[in-house]
C-alpha cells in the first residue's frame, strides 16, 4: 500500500500541491477544500458579487458606507468650496493647532453642565477671524442642544 504524504495537500481549486500550512485547519481536518490563497480569492469574489449588492442599501441607511455617486461627489465638491464652509474649516483648524501648540487650553469639563469630559469648542460668536478663539467649551449633549437652539437642526450626531 502506498504511503500518503502528510506534509502536502492538493488544492481543489488551483490543483497545486502545497504545504499543509497553506490550508486552514478546518480544511485539513475534513480533508478537502481550497488553499488560503484560493479561499481569499473566492471570498473577495463572493463579497463583491453577492454579499455587498444584497446589503448595500441597508448599509447606506445606517450610515456605514457613503453614497459615492457622481451627483453626491459634485454636491460635496461644490459645498466644500463655499466661503462659509471654508471659513468654518479655517476657524476649526486654527483652534486645533493653537490647542496643540499650547496657546489655548481645553478644559476638562463642560461650561454649561459641568460634566467631566473632553468638551467640544462651540463658536458662539461665529467663525470670523476675530472670534476664532472665542469659544464655549461644551460636552456633546450641550453642544448639540446649542446647535439646535441656534439653527433649528441636529447639526451634530
Amino acid at each position: 500500500m502506498p504511503e500518503l504524504d502528510v506534509t502536502t495537500k492538493i488544492c481543489n481549486t488551483c490543483k497545486i500541491a502545497k504545504p499543509i500550512s497553506e490550508f486552514y485547519a478546518s480544511v485539513i481536518k475534513i480533508g478537502a477544500g481550497h488553499c488560503k490563497q484560493c479561499h481569499r480569492i473566492y471570498q473577495r469574489k463572493y463579497y463583491d458579487e453577492v454579499w455587498y449588492p444584497k446589503h448595500r442599501a441597508k448599509l447606506m441607511d445606517k450610515g456605514k458606507i457613503r453614497n459615492n455617486s457622481q451627483e453626491h461627489r459634485d454636491y460635496n465638491n461644490a459645498r466644500n468650496k463655499r466661503p462659509d464652509v471654508l471659513m468654518k474649516r479655517r476657524a476649526r483648524i486654527t483652534l486645533i493647532h493653537a490647542i496643540e501648540r499650547g496657546e489655548v487650553t481645553r478644559p476638562d469639563s463642560c461650561e454649561m453642565c459641568g460634566k467631566k469630559c473632553k468638551p467640544h469648542a462651540h463658536h458662539h460668536k461665529g467663525y470670523e477671524g476675530k472670534n476664532v478663539f472665542d469659544v464655549q467649551w461644551l460636552c456633546h449633549v450641550c453642544h448639540q442642544a446649542k446647535q439646535v437652539e441656534h439653527c433649528g437642526c441636529h447639526a451634530l450626531r
